[in-house]
């Protein structure tokens, strides 16, 4: 958790890999707690994560994930639809043409944001870049990297991903000051898991991390991060 508290108080943009090694779920489940932090610490967070049904994930698109990031983030920062030259209104959402677009909107609609959390699950993006094959999963990310280097303020993007993918280069990994943690104890431990009781002390497991992580990431210094 260490790791984590420091990533997310350093004053500057940057990755943080929440890598799962024997668990896919982990990694979400990290998300989840984390986001749950974050909310009551009221730092602006947007995510884009697995739906509810494997029925209504099959239907989502890449547009939809980031049409939803924006809508998110513009719900924080409503004064993006009064203020500057050209608002955004419904008229930017009717004229998009491309992923690149899009993200140029996500990229206005968290202008003015100080601080901002962006959580991708890798494995959901990777699913519905699949159905549009309009880019590879790593472009996409390379892309929001290119959105933190112009925007106003900090990003801190969290990618949920599942054993040792390969995500960003090394290059971009090191000057975005990339940091991983992972998410369970491992795919040994996890075959442990057709055992009742180590279910149990798995999930008291998760309990406590997520009570550690409350602990660790202080709301009092997640705010100061904001303003310095």
């Amino acid at each position: 958790m260490d790791v984590l508290r420091s990533w997310i108080n350093r004053k500057s943009s940057g990755i943080l890999i929440g890598e799962a090694h024997g668990i896919k779920t982990s990694s979400r489940d990290f998300a989840v707690d984390l986001l749950d932090v974050i909310m009551k610490a009221r730092i602006p967070a947007i995510w884009a994560l697995p739906q509810p049904t494997e029925e209504e994930e099959s239907t989502v698109t890449v547009e939809d994930l980031l049409v939803s990031l924006v809508l998110q983030a513009i719900n924080l920062n409503p004064s993006v639809l009064s203020e500057g030259v050209n608002p955004i209104s419904a008229t930017h959402f009717r004229t998009i043409g491309s992923v690149e677009k899009l993200l140029q909107l996500l990229q206005r609609s968290v202008k003015g944001l100080k601080f901002t959390i962006v959580v991708v699950d890798l494995m959901l993006l990777k699913r519905v870049l699949r159905k549009s094959k309009s880019l590879e999963p790593e472009e996409f990310l390379e892309m929001l990297l290119d959105m933190t280097e112009s925007h106003d303020g900090i990003i801190k993007i969290v990618v949920l991903t599942w054993r040792s993918e390969a995500i960003i280069s090394e290059t971009r990994r090191e000057s975005f000051a990339a940091d991983m943690v992972v998410t369970d104890p491992g795919f040994r431990k996890v075959r442990l898991m057709k055992n009742p009781q180590f279910r149990i002390v798995y999930n008291a497991r998760r309990g406590r991390l997520s009570n550690a992580l409350e602990s660790k990431l202080q709301i009092g210094d997640i705010c100061n991060s904001q303003s310095g």
